[in-house]
């Protein structure tokens, strides 16, 4: 049961991650964007929306197809697990994952400075944004570390 709860607490963290960084951005681009008008935001929302899923479904695999590896192949195989799932669903697609979130802030981050720099009420996040930024580099710097290691 322990693996269902690593499983668990490791997709909760990279789905939080996700989606407090991509509702940023989404909210830089809407607040950032020149053309303010209801209908732009719609359209804008759509396609953000099914990007937004896609992201939420891909890291929910992946820790479907690590937990079936612990769970599962053990089962099937009287073996251990395979370590190459291991070493994708655990290592390399959860780092990629920091690494796209990553990407994603810094660039709500940068859009949000640039695009509000003269609005001071609307920047008033942009420090704490920035503060979890350079927490989010810190966690991918580790895991990264931990990848080559």
């Amino acid at each position: 049961m322990s693996n269902l709860n690593i499983g668990v607490a490791a997709c909760s963290y990279f789905e939080g991650h996700f989606l407090f960084a991509f509702r940023y951005f989404e909210l830089a681009v809407m607040f950032g964007s020149r053309n303010k008008t209801i209908a732009k935001h719609k359209k804008m929302k759509k396609i953000t929306s099914k990007v937004m899923y896609l992201g939420v479904v891909f890291i929910v695999l992946n820790y479907l197809v690590w937990f079936m590896n612990h769970g599962v192949y053990r089962r099937v195989t009287d073996e251990g697990y395979n370590e190459t799932i291991e070493q994708w669903t655990y290592y390399i697609l959860p780092t990629t994952f920091l690494l796209v979130d990553c990407i994603i802030l810094f660039a709500a981050l940068v859009w949000i400075c640039h695009r509000l720099r003269l609005n001071q009420n609307a920047r008033s996040n942009d420090k704490w944004m920035a503060v979890h930024f350079s927490i989010l580099v810190v966690t991918l710097v580790s895991y990264i570390a931990t990848l080559i290691s």
